[in-house]
């Protein structure tokens, strides 16, 4: 059982808790806040008659309660310099936690940090308030796919892939030659969201060749984002679905106005969905990465 919180912040970090063997300068004895935040259902009772109708729901922002102490009486007074120094609240932060294997990662505000009573040869005891403003914990990785991939087929000259041992009487005594393949030319793929919730989605469209109005569909509902705009080899297109940060920008500079007035954007819901792109001309030019980071309401 362990439980370890890593605070990275102004390009510098400081741990809490301990992991495995590793015992960090300070303990954590209380932690609120982690589980899950508040919620809020929003609804306007009927005028006549009994109940209310709906009208949405929001997660709240995430307030974290930490009490600890400090583990050696003799590093007292350093540990309470460094942490008082560390929470600055002129800085936001990332708060990564490991939670015996699980691991996340959130964005912080500090809202607080005191310390007891206590004299100089003392533990000192403290308590930590943050506040997290986008209350939706984070992967620590991204996702990426390239749904245009080259697919390895054979070497040539012709060798096996993992032949990386020497290969008897063969004058290149194991190197593999030249990697064969081809390019997947199916243009779906399946994004798996293992979150807690739907989770925006970056979409980077390169071009290779002449490409005109490059679009990117959304299966399971037929949501789509289409850029009007004809691409030139070199250029990319870069879109991000995520709430509140929506952009569309080539190479760049934004072009949000070229969007087809028909497109949605869209979020990848739990559990996954099919993505698939297209254009209208030369759709095999285009190399599609995607990115994101599923998103979870405790840990």
């Amino acid at each position: 059982m362990h439980l370890c919180l890593k605070f990275v912040c102004n390009n510098q970090e400081f741990y809490l808790g301990k992991k495995d063997q590793v015992y960090y300068p300070a303990d954590i004895e209380v932690i609120n806040g982690i589980e899950a935040s508040e919620y809020e259902v929003l609804y306007t009772n009927y005028a006549v008659g009994d109940g209310a109708y709906l009208n949405g729901k929001r997660v709240l922002p995430r307030p974290i309660h930490i009490e600890g102490s400090v583990r050696s009486a003799g590093d007292s007074e350093l540990v309470r310099s460094q942490m008082r120094r560390f929470f600055n609240p002129k800085y936001t932060g990332m708060l990564y936690i490991d939670r015996n294997g699980i691991q996340r990662k959130i964005e912080y505000e500090v809202e607080g940090l005191t310390f007891g009573d206590g004299h100089l040869y003392s533990n000192h005891e403290f308590i930590l308030d943050i506040i997290c403003l986008l209350p939706m914990w984070m992967d620590v990785d991204d996702f990426g796919r390239n749904m245009a991939e080259i697919t390895p087929l054979f070497t040539f000259p012709w060798m096996p892939l993992r032949a990386k041992t020497a290969v008897k009487d063969h004058p290149r005594r194991g190197y593999a030659g030249q990697v064969m393949g081809y390019r997947t030319l199916r243009k779906w793929v399946y994004l798996k969201n293992d979150g807690d919730v739907s989770t925006g989605i970056r979409i980077v469209f390169r071009a290779r060749g002449n490409v005109v109005n490059p679009k990117i569909t959304l299966r399971s509902t037929g949501q789509f984002v289409r850029i009007i705009t004809e691409m030139q080899k070199g250029d990319r297109i870069e879109i991000d679905t995520t709430n509140r940060n929506q952009t569309i920008k080539m190479n760049g500079e934004n072009i949000y106005n070229r969007i087809d007035r028909q497109s949605q954007t869209f979020e990848i819901k739990p559990g996954g969905d099919y993505l698939e792109y297209d254009a209208d001309e030369n759709y095999t030019a285009l190399d599609v990465d995607l990115f994101y980071t599923p998103l979870y309401l405790g840990v």
